[in-house]
């Protein structure tokens, strides 16, 4: 992985997407044999060769190895997937009120804005959200009750370089940055 938030530069090749590719191919034409040349528009061309069946796809080129795993080749069905479960295991508004905390309609507005995030809005981002469900909820209102979630163990909050902030559940994926 590279982050350029984190001073490292973009890699000119992926094996990675290499491999998914190779997967995909052979999941479809029971083997795939590739080249694939990256990085070429960004001055640093690099080859990547592919070979892959349905049991094992290998990945040759000038590389350094960091991760080892298998890939098992989806199936594509017509039938329509059912709905996301919640990865918590109870609601957020749950966890207020199994911690005695008062949860005001407000409260409730933005735990449910939360828990209804499907991407990482930062603070302001969730009041925006929040105060289109309803309009009397300020900013202040916002930033105390994601610090109240906080202090009571219901968010956690992360810190980057950015200095953007990660609020999410404990052992859950609802997060707000």
């Amino acid at each position: 992985m590279f982050g350029k938030l984190g001073g490292i530069p973009e890699d000119p090749a992926t094996g990675s997407a290499a491999a998914a590719l190779g997967a995909y191919l052979a999941a479809l034409e029971g083997t795939a044999d590739l080249s694939i040349l990256q990085g070429a528009q960004m001055g640093r061309p690099s080859r990547i060769g592919v070979r892959a069946d349905r049991a094992s796809v290998t990945i040759s080129g000038q590389a350094v190895r960091v991760m080892d795993g298998h890939l098992t080749p989806l199936t594509f069905s017509s039938t329509p997937r059912p709905p996301k479960a919640k990865a918590m295991s109870e609601t957020i508004i749950e966890r207020c009120e199994a911690r005695g905390l008062r949860m005001t309609e407000q409260r409730r507005v933005i735990a449910t804005v939360l828990e209804d995030a499907t991407d990482h809005p930062d603070v302001e981002e969730l009041y925006a959200r929040a105060s289109a469900a309803d309009p009397n909820i300020s900013l202040a209102t916002v930033y105390r009750t994601v610090k109240l979630f906080e202090e009571t163990g219901i968010l956690e909050k992360h810190e980057f370089m950015d200095a953007a902030r990660d609020m999410k559940t404990p052992s859950a994926t609802t997060t707000i940055t």
